[in-house]
């Protein structure tokens, strides 16, 4: 977009066919009153929070700066959020052992798992005082779409998903030491002066397969929220989009109207941070174009 138009590239370059799969960066909005006011004074987004953990090492590197805080509320359900619960625990843990003369690569104490690292040199979470990341989710744990339902999944193979989501997620907390709260969904962010203290949630139950508010209210207080709720795809000129998502005139393909020689493949078009689900829709719009 910055140097050649999407529609100079689809009509005037003289390709067969353009495939759009410039994935879903922008952060969806956490939906709470006022939540733009409170961005950089307590409320922080994944993409951003996740390029900062990622990049923060290398030499040239000059995006924005974040901070792994002990005590750290995450709002989201979906794997992403778990990058998020992970890396601030990760972070947390890492400066523990560096400050016991302890020297542990990132990427090291992802693979052994932060009890392990820890023991090894003679640390525990407990003693270290750590309360960690808790991960707000508006559903159940089995509702995490951690593993994909298949189209028409009849009830024993929806039981078994749900069971393996639920096991995926326990995995998970015992190497990476973060807390869940289930059925919990936002309401508004608590703030003190000029900067967000915590959040009020609904807390939320399953009726007859729906999710529905049981009128409680919970407000739980945190060093800083962090919304990892989903990613979407960013404006493109000349695309339109029905809200936050591109109008696609076929979901399957990623057709765009007025683009006859455009398919789009990945997040662009699913929406999820799931990358086995983005390379089998990819998979497909390939096949389909060759």
């Amino acid at each position: 977009g910055h140097d050649v138009s999407l529609r100079a590239l689809a009509d005037d370059w003289g390709f067969h066919c353009v495939v759009l799969a410039n994935g879903a960066w922008r952060d969806r909005p956490l939906p709470v009153p006022d939540a733009e006011r409170w961005v950089g004074r307590g409320l922080v987004y994944q993409n951003p929070f996740i390029q900062w953990f990622n990049h923060r090492h290398e030499a040239g590197y000059d995006g924005p700066a974040f901070e792994a805080l002990d005590d750290t509320i995450v709002v989201g359900g979906g794997l992403a959020s778990i990058d998020v619960v992970k890396a601030v625990n990760l972070d947390l843990a890492s400066r523990a052992l560096a400050a016991k003369g302890a020297h542990v690569e990132l990427e090291e104490l992802e693979v052994e798992g932060i009890p392990k690292a820890l023991a090894g040199a003679g640390l525990s979470w407990p003693e270290l005082g750590f309360k960690g990341a808790t991960l707000f989710y508006r559903r159940r744990v089995e509702d995490m779409p951690l593993v994909s339902l298949p189209e028409g999944a009849n009830e024993k193979v929806v039981a078994r998903i749900e069971k393996t989501r639920a096991h995926m997620l326990d995995k998970a907390v015992g190497k990476y030491l973060f807390n869940v709260r289930p059925l919990r969904a936002p309401l508004a962010l608590l703030s003190e002066g000029e900067r967000v203290v915590g959040m009020r949630f609904a807390v939320t139950r399953q009726e007859g397969g729906k999710l529905v508010q049981s009128g409680e209210t919970e407000e739980v207080r945190g060093a800083q929220v962090i919304s990892s709720i989903g990613s979407i795809p960013e404006p493109l000129e000349g695309v339109p989009q029905k809200g936050e998502l591109y109008a696609f005139s076929d979901w399957d393909l990623g057709r765009l109207p007025d683009f006859p020689s455009l398919f789009s493949a990945g997040n662009v078009v699913t929406g999820k941070g799931n990358i086995v689900d983005s390379r089998k829709h990819a998979r497909h719009v390939g096949q389909y174009v060759a």
